[in-house]
């Protein structure tokens, strides 16, 4: 906690999205124009953190802040400067745009469509070489077949479930493809 009164802590991205929703929030892209304009958050006003001290944010009426950049580490190091704002309450969105996309929620912008696909394609190949590590190391030191399924069996498990690989893969295995973000815009 600061001199003002206010905390500044992570902020779910499904959590976000409910109070954007119900107008309790108003979501600060601190990102550069180029980033935003490539993919953002629908609604997401951009104010660049190299002048989030010089904009005027006094039509927020009493809402909270939800702050966000790529990956929550420059909302993380700018918190001094985001608690000075005009909101009565502030929150980093967890993991930044990373975290919004992983939840599977709906972006905006010139790679929208590309940035859920990228994020997939890069967990699915992840999970195919650990499952042929895997397969491989079964076969070469299992005594017998069943073992060696066994074994491949655990890792596939156990990587499915990893935040690395799973993280990745589970969102998108349980999403419909129409879940996958929006359309880029025309």
């Amino acid at each position: 906690m600061s001199g003002d009164g206010k905390n500044f802590q992570d902020l779910e991205a499904h959590t976000a999205q409910e109070w954007l929703e119900a107008g309790k929030a108003v979501l600060i892209d601190i990102r550069g124009a180029d980033e935003y304009a490539q993919v953002h958050v629908k609604g997401a006003r951009l104010v660049p953190l190299a002048t989030l001290g010089e904009t005027d944010l006094s039509d927020i009426n009493g809402k909270i802040g939800i702050f966000m950049c790529a990956s929550g580490m420059r909302t993380k190091m700018a918190s001094g400067q985001i608690k000075k704002t005009a909101f009565k309450e502030v929150y980093n969105l967890k993991n930044g745009l990373a975290g919004w996309l992983r939840a599977g929620l709906p972006v905006e912008g010139s790679k929208a469509g590309r940035a859920c696909t990228l994020s997939a394609r890069t967990g699915f190949i992840l999970y195919a070489v650990v499952i042929a590590l895997a397969l491989g190391f079964a076969i070469m030191k299992a005594p017998n077949l069943w073992q060696g399924a066994l074994i491949v069996a655990i890792v596939a498990i156990a990587a499915l479930f990893s935040p690395c690989i799973g993280g990745r893969i589970l969102p998108y295995l349980m999403a419909k493809k129409s879940d996958c973000g929006s359309k880029p815009s025309p």
